[in-house]
């Protein structure tokens, strides 16, 4: 007795829905250590410009170019933010 075609084409969708809803998983999984792994470069570049702001304000005139980068760096770390969340909230259903 021959299995018919509509069984053997069922079967091959649950297989192909479970194989894709395994690789969805797997890559969400990955796609959130990544961008873990960029919240916390993240923080660590909050730190480093806060610290270069108190050292450019301590150096006085002295460094006025050293200052202006470090006033800058929290503007690039608060964009690097905005980026993190949105891939976050894009990635949450």
């Amino acid at each position: 007795m021959d299995t018919p075609l509509w069984v053997v084409l069922n079967a091959l969708a649950v297989l192909y829905e479970s194989e894709a809803s395994a690789y969805a998983a797997r890559l969400k999984k990955q796609m959130l250590n990544v961008m873990s792994e960029i919240k916390d470069i993240s923080k660590q570049a909050h730190v480093v410009a806060f610290s270069a702001q108190i050292v450019a304000a301590r150096s006085g005139n002295s460094a006025r170019e050293f200052r202006a980068v470090a006033n800058v760096l929290p503007q690039l770390t608060g964009e690097l933010d905005k980026l993190v969340q949105q891939a976050i909230g894009f990635d949450q259903p």
